[in-house]
């Protein structure tokens, strides 16, 4: 039997029905409108409630558009701030580097509008990509419903998308990302384009990790079905190099990121330490258990584990291999763990957003 392209066939959109456009359609476009009715009820970016990290993100974009290095580097959140410039300068196409700063600092609110704009569009772009994977996975527009659920899983996803901030761009990410991990899932996709599945894995994990550092734990995601030294080597290797690609606008912040990497892991300045312990033992349990307790995570992460336990037991036992998609559920689970043991060192709800949206 020859083995399963890569591309699916619904790359021509022609042989899309009309019933499954719509299906695949409706969530999007309500999250579309979602978003930006409740940026608009948001108020302005400048209230103390919006101010952070939006006009951090703004201020860069300008910087790179005047040929400068961005400085809040710590995420690196280079994407979003290259996005902005993109977007400034794509609005001014003629207009020198003093002209648009010019522009910008009289009416940051406009151009921080059009960022959040497109932001939500690609949010929008990556639900239809997931909708559309999951359904060539499963044949089911139950799953594509269900898939499509994952920006709306918390109100801090809902919240932090009305943002100009690497969180929006995370949640397109993720769901790539899920999207991707579905293709793997038909007959003979693996075994025919492994190498090709390793790299285009690495390619995601490389932009997201460009995007904030801080989402690395849903990156080990596609480890248990790549599981080769060889693939693992290809999915490393692209994600390192993919990630240099994407924070070079930042290259002159290299220092910075080192450093902020440096004290985020080496101390507990994240507690309020100020012993430059690597953490305080009682407080990182204490966070541990805290960000643990939302159902949206706890509970997938105990019925990944049950059926993973399960199927790993029958294939031991009928000495057959264990189901890729029972390996799936493995890495979302591994991805569920280190995600909450990075976050918990430096305990802020939003870094569980990537994760929140993966499960």
């Amino acid at each position: 039997m020859a083995p399963v392209p890569i591309m699916p066939r619904w790359l021509d959109l022609r042989t899309i029905s009309l019933k499954l456009w719509l299906i695949v359609l409706a969530i999007p476009c309500i999250h579309l409108i979602t978003i930006l009715v409740l940026r608009d009820h948001a108020g302005p970016f400048y209230l103390w409630s919006n101010l952070d990290p939006d006009y951090w993100y703004l201020l860069d974009a300008l910087n790179i558009t005047n040929l400068d290095w961005p400085v809040a580097v710590h995420h690196p959140g280079t994407p979003v701030q290259a996005l902005g410039a993109f977007i400034i300068k794509l609005a001014h196409p003629l207009s020198t580097s003093l002209e648009l700063t010019q522009l910008v600092l009289k009416n940051p609110e406009h151009y921080l509008t059009l960022i959040h704009f497109c932001l939500v569009v690609i949010n929008t772009l990556a639900l239809i990509f997931a909708g559309l994977c999951t359904y060539l996975a499963f044949g089911s527009t139950i799953a594509v419903l269900f898939v499509q659920f994952g920006p709306f899983i918390s109100k801090l996803c809902i919240k932090w998308m009305t943002h100009v901030a690497p969180e929006p761009l995370l949640i397109s990410v993720v769901l790539v990302l899920g999207g991707v991990a579905l293709l793997a899932l038909r007959p003979g996709q693996l075994e025919s384009h492994r190498p090709k599945y390793a790299a285009l894995f690495g390619l995601i994990a490389g932009f997201g990790l460009a995007v904030k550092i801080t989402s690395t734990g849903v990156y080990f995601l596609p480890l248990f079905i790549l599981w080769n030294f060889r693939y693992l080597t290809i999915y490393g290797l692209t994600a390192l190099f993919v990630m240099f690609v994407f924070t070079l606008p930042a290259a002159g912040g290299y220092g910075d990121m080192i450093a902020h990497l440096n004290s985020f892991t080496a101390d507990d300045t994240s507690f309020g330490g100020v012993n430059n312990t690597f953490v305080s033992g009682s407080e990182y349990l204490y966070q541990l258990k805290r960000l643990s307790s939302r159902p949206a995570f706890i509970l997938v992460l105990l019925s990944g584990l049950i059926t993973t336990f399960y199927f790993w037991l029958r294939a031991k036992a009928n000495k057959t291999e264990i189901p890729i998609a029972v390996k799936l559920i493995a890495g979302i689970c591994l991805a569920d763990v280190v995600q909450v043991l990075i976050v918990a060192k430096h305990p802020s709800g939003h870094y569980m957003i990537p994760v929140l949206v993966l499960s």
